[in-house]
């Protein structure tokens, strides 16, 4: 993901595991548990703030 470091992105921690930090960049995996009509539900949350 482009543009992590810094900015209010930690909702998909609940979703994803953080592997790395590339300066601002950062590279997740999809967690074992992951469930998907969960993380649409967060997100749509997330980004009803956005619009």
């Amino acid at each position: 993901m482009d543009d992590y470091v810094g900015r209010e992105y930690q909702a998909i921690e609940d979703f994803a595991d953080l592997v790395a930090t590339y300066s601002i960049m950062a590279e997740f995996r999809k967690r074992k548990e992951f469930d998907l009509a969960w993380c649409q539900a967060t997100l749509e949350r997330y980004y009803s703030v956005l619009r």
